[in-house]
Protein backbone atom coordinates (compact mmCIF):
# COMPACT_ATOMS: atom_id res chain seq x y z
CA UNK A 1 0.00 0.00 0.00
CA UNK A 2 1.38 3.44 -0.42
CA UNK A 3 0.76 6.92 1.18
CA UNK A 4 -2.32 7.53 -0.19
CA UNK A 5 -4.08 5.26 1.66
CA UNK A 6 -5.44 6.47 4.46
CA UNK A 7 -6.30 5.52 7.80
CA UNK A 8 -9.97 5.68 7.15
CA UNK A 9 -9.05 3.13 4.83
CA UNK A 10 -7.95 0.42 7.30
CA UNK A 11 -10.62 1.30 9.57
CA UNK A 12 -12.80 0.27 6.84
CA UNK A 13 -10.87 -2.91 6.15
CA UNK A 14 -10.77 -3.79 9.68
CA UNK A 15 -14.27 -3.03 10.40
CA UNK A 16 -15.22 -5.46 6.98
CA UNK A 17 -12.70 -8.16 9.03
CA UNK A 18 -14.52 -7.85 11.85
CA UNK A 19 -17.73 -8.44 10.13
CA UNK A 20 -16.56 -11.48 8.18
CA UNK A 21 -15.19 -12.93 11.28
CA UNK A 22 -19.04 -12.64 12.78
CA UNK A 23 -20.84 -13.48 10.45
CA UNK A 24 -18.94 -17.06 9.79
CA UNK A 25 -18.66 -17.29 13.87
CA UNK A 26 -22.24 -17.83 14.01
CA UNK A 27 -22.91 -19.82 10.61
CA UNK A 28 -19.59 -22.09 12.31
CA UNK A 29 -22.08 -22.19 15.77
CA UNK A 30 -25.12 -23.34 13.80
CA UNK A 31 -23.37 -26.19 11.94
CA UNK A 32 -21.62 -27.66 14.94
CA UNK A 33 -24.94 -27.79 17.05
CA UNK A 34 -24.26 -24.76 19.43
CA UNK A 35 -27.44 -22.88 18.18
CA UNK A 36 -30.79 -24.66 18.31
CA UNK A 37 -31.25 -26.46 15.31
CA UNK A 38 -33.81 -29.19 14.75
CA UNK A 39 -32.51 -30.64 11.69
CA UNK A 40 -29.25 -30.25 10.82
CA UNK A 41 -28.02 -30.72 6.98
CA UNK A 42 -25.67 -33.10 6.17
CA UNK A 43 -23.00 -31.08 3.95
CA UNK A 44 -23.67 -31.16 0.44
CA UNK A 45 -21.23 -33.19 -1.61
CA UNK A 46 -20.29 -32.28 -5.48
CA UNK A 47 -21.91 -35.07 -7.62
CA UNK A 48 -19.26 -36.08 -10.15
CA UNK A 49 -16.48 -35.48 -7.28
CA UNK A 50 -17.26 -36.53 -4.51
CA UNK A 51 -15.47 -33.67 -2.55
CA UNK A 52 -17.50 -30.67 -0.65
CA UNK A 53 -19.63 -28.62 -2.60
CA UNK A 54 -16.61 -25.04 -2.90
CA UNK A 55 -13.41 -27.20 -2.86
CA UNK A 56 -12.90 -26.05 -6.34
CA UNK A 57 -14.20 -22.56 -5.96
CA UNK A 58 -11.35 -21.99 -2.99
CA UNK A 59 -8.90 -23.63 -4.59
CA UNK A 60 -9.46 -21.18 -7.33
CA UNK A 61 -9.69 -17.88 -4.82
CA UNK A 62 -6.63 -19.37 -3.15
CA UNK A 63 -4.88 -18.91 -6.54
CA UNK A 64 -6.17 -15.57 -7.03
CA UNK A 65 -5.05 -14.22 -3.57
CA UNK A 66 -1.54 -15.51 -4.22
CA UNK A 67 -1.69 -13.92 -7.91
CA UNK A 68 -2.36 -10.82 -6.09
CA UNK A 69 0.12 -10.89 -3.68
CA UNK A 70 2.66 -11.19 -6.45
CA UNK A 71 1.14 -8.08 -8.12
CA UNK A 72 1.39 -6.37 -5.12
CA UNK A 73 5.03 -7.10 -4.72
CA UNK A 74 5.58 -6.17 -8.30
CA UNK A 75 3.04 -2.93 -7.88
CA UNK A 76 4.82 -1.89 -5.06
CA UNK A 77 7.99 -2.04 -5.91
CA UNK A 78 7.36 -0.03 -9.48
CA UNK A 79 5.30 2.58 -7.18
CA UNK A 80 8.70 2.82 -5.28
CA UNK A 81 10.96 3.01 -8.11
CA UNK A 82 8.89 6.06 -9.00
CA UNK A 83 9.08 8.09 -5.98
CA UNK A 84 6.42 6.55 -3.96
CA UNK A 85 6.10 5.05 0.31
CA UNK A 86 5.47 2.40 1.36
CA UNK A 87 2.24 3.13 3.77
CA UNK A 88 2.00 -0.37 5.62
CA UNK A 89 4.11 0.28 8.80
CA UNK A 90 4.35 -3.75 9.41
CA UNK A 91 5.66 -4.05 5.68
CA UNK A 92 7.59 -0.63 5.53
CA UNK A 93 10.95 -1.52 7.09
CA UNK A 94 10.87 -4.60 4.78
CA UNK A 95 10.40 -2.78 1.57
CA UNK A 96 14.20 -1.90 0.96
CA UNK A 97 15.10 -4.96 0.68
CA UNK A 98 13.38 -7.42 -2.37
CA UNK A 99 14.09 -10.93 -0.66
CA UNK A 100 13.43 -9.92 2.46
CA UNK A 101 9.62 -7.92 0.80
CA UNK A 102 8.79 -11.37 -0.92
CA UNK A 103 9.68 -13.74 2.15
CA UNK A 104 7.10 -11.70 3.93
CA UNK A 105 4.95 -11.49 1.21
CA UNK A 106 4.97 -15.35 0.87
CA UNK A 107 4.84 -15.94 4.79
CA UNK A 108 1.85 -14.11 5.30
CA UNK A 109 0.38 -15.31 1.90
CA UNK A 110 0.28 -19.22 2.40
CA UNK A 111 -0.55 -18.10 6.47
CA UNK A 112 -3.52 -16.23 5.15
CA UNK A 113 -4.79 -19.52 3.12
CA UNK A 114 -4.31 -22.25 5.65
CA UNK A 115 -6.34 -19.94 8.10
CA UNK A 116 -8.95 -19.60 5.35
CA UNK A 117 -8.35 -23.55 4.63
CA UNK A 118 -8.80 -23.76 8.17
CA UNK A 119 -12.03 -22.10 8.74
CA UNK A 120 -13.79 -24.03 5.38
CA UNK A 121 -13.61 -26.94 7.63
CA UNK A 122 -16.40 -25.00 10.02
CA UNK A 123 -18.31 -22.60 7.28
CA UNK A 124 -17.01 -22.99 3.66
CA UNK A 125 -19.08 -20.11 2.62
CA UNK A 126 -17.16 -18.00 5.33
CA UNK A 127 -13.94 -19.03 4.03
CA UNK A 128 -15.31 -18.40 0.32
CA UNK A 129 -16.53 -14.76 1.70
CA UNK A 130 -13.08 -13.95 3.39
CA UNK A 131 -11.27 -14.77 0.40
CA UNK A 132 -13.47 -13.13 -1.86
CA UNK A 133 -13.05 -10.06 0.55
CA UNK A 134 -9.14 -10.16 0.88
CA UNK A 135 -8.87 -10.59 -3.37
CA UNK A 136 -11.38 -7.79 -3.83
CA UNK A 137 -9.19 -6.15 -1.08
CA UNK A 138 -5.64 -7.25 -3.01
CA UNK A 139 -7.54 -6.04 -6.14
CA UNK A 140 -7.84 -2.53 -5.33
CA UNK A 141 -4.02 -2.48 -3.56
CA UNK A 142 -3.17 -3.35 -6.62
CA UNK A 143 -4.80 -0.88 -8.81
CA UNK A 144 -3.70 2.07 -6.50
CA UNK A 145 -0.35 1.02 -6.32
CA UNK A 146 -0.03 1.07 -10.31
CA UNK A 147 -2.23 4.09 -10.91
CA UNK A 148 0.38 5.88 -8.07
CA UNK A 149 3.31 4.81 -10.17
CA UNK A 150 2.00 6.00 -13.35
CA UNK A 151 1.28 9.45 -11.91
CA UNK A 152 4.63 9.33 -10.28
CA UNK A 153 6.42 8.77 -13.12
CA UNK A 154 4.48 11.75 -14.97
CA UNK A 155 5.70 14.17 -12.58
Amino acid sequence: MLRTFTARSCRGFWLLTGMVVVATSAQAAERDGNCATINPQPAIESADTGRPAGTLVLRGLYGSFAAMQALDVVSTNRALTQGGMEANPILRPFVGNTGAFIAVKVASTVTTIALAHHLSKKSRVGAIATMIALNSLYGVVVSHNFAEARRNAAR
